[in-house]
């Protein structure tokens, strides 16, 4: 069951001194300020980063409406489906490329915000929300300002990327939309940040 990225919300905390199998318990009481589900509704699960700044140990920890969900599995149970486990799509999404590939993708929620990550061999290495670029199917080519402040972010990205994660430096951006100038969107970005461009039918 994948949950698009409206129906969860993702935080990064340190990782609890407490056996991995015990973590996503204690989760719910960490949370409880960290995000707006009431701490009685969150369920909670986390996954480590695969690549972590120099002494860190953090994981970023997902949480969902307990309420939302529960209606939602007593269908899939009721219809005789066996759940394998439930998701989010900015992880999932990872899935999408091939193993090899290494590469900074840009895409939207569905209340039109602007998600970025980087993904690596079908890891998931940064993700963020870039709330202050217009949306990506509103930006057009004559967007001159919209498309220098969205690749201003993207450089940030990757400049955190190669600098404090110590990574080598990423050669391809990929856009994931339904925009209508995709190729020649993300070829523009491309141009300003020095890298190859490709569109993922997506």
């Amino acid at each position: 069951l994948v949950l698009g990225c409206d129906l969860t919300q993702e935080v990064s905390v340190e990782k609890p001194a407490l056996a991995d199998e015990e973590i996503a318990a204690a989760l719910q009481w960490t949370l409880k300020d960290l995000v707006s589900i009431p701490a009685t509704d969150i369920i909670a699960d986390f996954y480590d980063l695969p690549v972590q700044a120099s002494g860190g140990k953090k994981i970023q920890v997902v949480a969902a409406s307990r309420a939302f969900l529960q209606p939602l599995l007593n269908i899939v149970h009721e219809a005789q489906f066996d759940i394998h486990g439930i998701v989010n799509s900015t992880l999932a999404f990872s899935r999408w490329f091939d193993e090899g590939e290494q590469l900074v993708v840009l895409t939207q929620s569905l209340r039109s915000v602007n998600q970025l990550q980087i993904i690596s061999h079908n890891q998931l290495i940064l993700s963020r929300e870039l709330n202050r670029i217009k949306p990506l199917d509103a930006i057009t080519l004559d967007d001159t300002y919209e498309l220098d402040a969205l690749a201003l972010e993207v450089q940030r990205s990757l400049d955190f990327y190669t600098g404090q994660l110590r990574q080598a430096p990423l050669a391809e951006i990929c856009i994931a939309t339904g925009h209508s100038e995709a190729e020649s969107i993300v070829a523009n970005l491309a141009a300003q940040l020095g890298l190859q461009s490709s569109v993922l039918l997506y």
